[in-house]
């Protein structure tokens, strides 16, 4: 790999890991959208910046684009406040209204400026080649070095303020009656996704953007519930994603698919096997705890049925085992698979034709039914 395929690898890390690491705390706050309503609405604060400016280059842009994230969360939040509408509403209301503002602005004034591509858009497989040159010297990729100091700035914040970020996450009573200043730390929450939003779209692009800040964080959550734990997990999978997806676009097509895209593939494959085989909680393990599950009730249906008739007057007509399964509606492959369980257990036994029930299979059903008397 040359000089450039490194450092566009690099690029594709670095905001997956800044990105990451802010997703998480947007999943917990149940912010995940607001990724998407930022990335149109900052084309409005571009605009706007580029209209006192005149300069595509000048980094009030990048500064007019973060405060009008911002803006957009506040927007939001005073129409949630009124509690006449959800915030999922608010939010499909407030974000295509001002993007629908820069598009009519661009069309009317800026026309044939590029700015909203510019914004949007972004080429991963040519960020690098935007090189810094300082007095003739070459000292890399300039949006490799931008968003570096995005990512140890983010690290830096979330490091100083970790407890304030965690109990005003999850009780922001508590954050509040501490003198932690909750909105402080949602607003901080808020202009961090902002500015890491801005500075990553224009190399990978907002699909990218979105898929970086929710995927590896949502997968992450899947293994794990302690917050330093996720943290780290989520840079992790942020990690893996980027460098497999530059691998299979670099080398298993070799360049000929788009790398943003593909890393976003990467990035929903990983979720979705992480979803389906986390020993855990994952999709498999739950359909074999609940193929266990129940399994054990219809073990335990079948003991009931042997406690209430065995030693009864009509325990021969009900206890044979060619009865039983009638008197339980159950098929004949479905009775015969139970009755095994219960005497390879030890639960039951056959005598004369008829079922018994064993001492273990008596301390079993008296567990079973103080266990479950228990939790009603």
């Amino acid at each position: 790999m040359d000089s450039i395929a490194i450092q566009t690898l690099l690029i594709g890390i670095v905001v997956g890991v800044s990105c990451s690491i802010l997703g998480v705390f947007l999943i917990l706050r149940k912010m995940s959208m607001i990724v998407d309503a930022i990335s149109h609405t900052v084309l409005l604060g571009i605009v706007l910046a580029y209209w006192i400016t005149k300069d595509l280059n000048s980094p009030l842009l990048m500064v007019g684009a973060t405060l009008m994230g911002v803006i957009t969360v506040i927007l939001i939040e005073l129409l949630v406040s009124t509690k006449r509408t959800s915030e999922d509403a608010a939010t499909g209301v407030v974000f295509p209204f001002l993007f629908s503002v820069a598009v009519i602005l661009i069309s009317t004034r800026f026309s044939h400026t590029h700015l909203d591509s510019h914004a949007i858009s972004g080429n991963l497989e040519f960020a690098a080649f935007d090189q810094w040159v300082i007095h003739g010297v070459n000292v890399g990729s300039k949006t490799l070095f931008i968003n570096s100091i995005i990512l140890v700035l983010i690290v830096g914040i979330i490091s100083l303020l970790y407890k304030e970020f965690k109990i005003a996450t999850f009780d922001q009573a508590l954050a509040k009656s501490l003198g932690m200043m909750p909105l402080g730390i949602h607003y901080l929450l808020t202009t961090m996704v902002s500015l890491t939003a801005v500075t990553s779209f224009n190399a990978v692009g907002s699909i990218l953007v979105i898929a970086m800040m929710i995927g590896p964080a949502a997968t992450a959550l899947l293994i794990t519930k302690q917050l330093h734990i996720t943290l780290f997990a989520s840079a992790g999978f942020a990690v893996f994603n980027a460098s497999v997806g530059y691998w299979i676009a670099m080398f298993v097509f070799m360049g000929n698919v788009n790398l943003a895209t593909t890393i976003v593939v990467v990035t929903f494959i990983t979720f979705l096997s992480v979803w389906i085989l986390n020993p855990k909680h994952g999709l498999i393990t739950n359909v074999i705890k609940k193929m266990k599950q129940k399994s054990e009730f219809e073990l335990f249906a079948l003991l009931i049925h042997v406690v209430q008739h065995q030693s009864s007057d009509k325990e021969s007509q009900v206890l044979h085992i060619n009865l039983i399964q009638d008197a339980l509606n159950w098929s004949e492959t479905r009775y015969l698979k139970i009755l095994k369980k219960g005497i390879d257990g030890g639960y039951l036994t056959i005598t004369n034709q008829f079922l018994k029930m064993t001492p273990t299979g008596r301390s079993y059903y008296d567990l079973k039914i103080k266990s479950w008397s228990s939790t009603v």
